[in-house]
């Protein structure tokens, strides 16, 4: 967000939150246990995304409205497992992804300098 050059050419920011397919604990149906994943999922990210924002931009109001206009925060449950070898990685499901989406692809080859 520093870089004006990086920052106008931002179209979106997302934080998705992602858990793995085993059972929940307690859940007793498989719907109860499906929104039992993407109630942890959006948790999961959501604490990703507060951590940003409280860590890197509280005091910099300037920042906070763009971070604000840019930033979704999703929750995909176990939706899109980690595959190793043909079986779920249960430790690698459970993550959440960063994703910067540009208007400029252009703006990476200047990012990898």
């Amino acid at each position: 967000m520093k870089d004006p050059k990086i920052r106008e050419n931002i179209s979106e920011i997302i934080i998705e939150g992602h858990t793995d397919s085993q059972a929940f604990a307690g859940a007793k149906t498989p719907e109860e246990k499906y929104f039992k994943n993407m109630d942890l999922s959006l948790k999961r990210a959501s604490s990703v995304a507060q951590y940003i924002v409280y860590s890197n931009y509280k005091g910099k109001k300037s920042y906070e409205k763009e971070l604000f206009k840019l930033l979704s925060v999703e929750g995909k449950g176990p939706s899109e497992p980690v595959m190793v070898n043909g079986k779920e990685d249960y430790s690698k499901s459970r993550r959440v992804e960063l994703k910067i989406m540009f208007k400029d692809k252009s703006i990476l080859d200047s990012i990898k300098k």
